[in-house]
C-alpha cells in the first residue's frame, strides 16, 4: 500500500480591517485577509456587527472564504460574552457554515462545519492574562474533535 502525505507550508498572511463604532453600543467591522501557503493561497472577507450593553457583548460575523481554484464558501459565527471586573470575560460562541480544504494535486474537499466553544480571559495583572477555551469542532463526516486550551497572554 502507498501512503500520501500532504504538507502545508505557511509563508505569509496579511490583514486589512476597518472598524466603526456607533452610538448606543453598536459597531461594525469589515476586513480582508490574504494568506499564502507554499502551494496555494486563501482570501477571506469578514463582515461583523457588534453590540455592547452593560457587562455584555454579542456579535455576529460572516466569513466569505475563497481558496485558490475552489468555489467560495460562507460561514457564520455568533458570540456572547459577559465581562466582569475591569477587562475579564467569559463567553460562548457558535459557528456553522462551509469550509474548503485542499487535498493536493488540485483536489478540493468542501464540507459543512460546526463549532461550539466556551472561552474566557482573566487578567492577573496590567499586562498578563490567562485565557482558556473549551472547544468542540465538527468537519462534516471527516472528523470531530474537542479539547481544552489554556494560554498565557501578554499585552504590550
Amino acid at each position: 500500500p502507498t501512503t500520501t502525505s500532504v504538507m502545508y507550508l505557511f509563508i505569509l498572511t496579511s490583514l486589512l480591517q476597518m472598524q466603526r463604532s456607533f452610538q448606543r453600543g453598536f459597531g461594525m467591522r469589515a476586513g480582508i485577509r490574504h494568506s499564502e501557503y507554499a502551494n496555494n493561497h486563501v482570501r477571506m472577507l469578514t463582515l461583523a456587527a457588534d453590540y455592547y450593553w452593560r457587562n455584555y457583548y454579542t456579535g455576529w460575523t460572516v466569513y466569505l472564504g475563497k481558496l485558490e481554484g475552489a468555489d467560495p464558501t460562507v460561514a457564520n459565527q455568533w458570540r456572547v460574552d459577559r465581562y466582569y471586573g475591569d477587562r475579564n470575560r467569559v463567553g460562548f460562541l457558535l459557528a456553522a457554515g462551509k469550509e474548503t480544504e485542499s487535498a493536493g494535486n488540485g483536489i478540493f474537499i468542501t464540507g459543512d462545519t460546526f463549532s461550539a466553544a466556551m472561552t474566557g480571559l482573566h487578567w492577573v495583572g496590567p499586562a498578563w492574562g490567562l485565557s482558556w477555551d473549551l472547544v468542540f469542532h465538527e468537519q462534516g463526516d471527516a472528523y470531530r474533535r474537542g479539547g481544552f486550551r489554556v494560554g498565557l497572554r501578554r499585552q504590550f
